[in-house]
């Protein structure tokens, strides 16, 4: 169980679920809601169940660095499941863990998707000035190269 003490503890949002593996033993799991910063990546594994998977679920115990996605942090208590973890668990408990992984991040991932969507098209304008002041001068080193090379080339 994790440290309830722990100051970062309540930051760690999820549910525990029981669930059985393929020889028939149970084990409690942890199936995490990502933060915020980490939906990209939900996003680019969400079609793949079992990478969704070992995202999101965590076993109790200290992390040994072992896990399938180790660039997202373990919450304070719990190991991340090693890549393959998923290949263990029964076919009921495979779609629970994913179902429950999909409820608890795919509507935050897409609203933060298309946040991060709305903050572009509000910079795309301001990128696009950019270039138009930087193009004209990138043009004018460019040109005389690119003539030089030519020339160069026909002899």
């Amino acid at each position: 169980m994790p440290n309830q003490n722990h100051p970062f503890s309540l930051l760690f949002a999820g549910e525990e679920k029981e669930v059985e593996l393929i020889d028939h033993s149970k084990v409690r799991v942890l199936v995490r809601e990502l933060p915020l910063k980490f939906l990209g990546d939900f996003l680019g594994v969400a079609e793949t169940q079992h990478q969704v998977i070992e995202m999101c679920t965590y076993l109790e115990g200290e992390s040994r660095g072992d896990g399938a996605f180790p660039r997202i942090p373990p919450p304070v208590g719990y190991a991340p499941v090693p890549a393959g973890w998923d290949q263990n668990l029964t076919e009921a408990s495979f779609y629970e863990l994913y179902d429950i992984a999909c409820r608890l991040n795919f509507s935050k991932a897409a609203t933060w998707a298309q946040r991060q969507i709305a903050a572009k098209k509000k910079v795309a304008p301001l990128y696009e000035a950019m270039m138009n002041q930087v193009q004209p001068i990138v043009t004018s080193l460019i040109l005389p190269l690119m003539k030089q090379l030519a020339g160069s080339s026909r002899s």
